[in-house]
């Protein structure tokens, strides 16, 4: 199940919400202020693995979007 990050425009508030797939996203209102306008945030997120079997997010922490992955971000 993929975890979308969202920020209410009308009060700022971030928050995440676990949807069965992007065809629900339409149903999110803000848990703060209910309001139905929100921004889908870029999520970093981590991937198991390596030899450690530890949670890595490559980069410097930043995931992809690190910059260090040359994605252009």
């Amino acid at each position: 199940m993929p975890i979308f990050e969202y920020e209410c425009e009308n009060c700022h508030h971030s928050f995440e919400k676990i949807l069965l797939s992007q065809s629900g996203t339409h149903d999110v209102n803000c848990p703060e202020c209910g309001s139905s306008h929100l921004k889908k945030k870029v999520s970093v997120f981590g991937v198991g693995g390596g030899e450690s079997g530890g949670i890595e997010t490559g980069g410097n922490g930043g995931g992809c979007c690190g910059s260090t992955c040359g994605c252009g971000f």
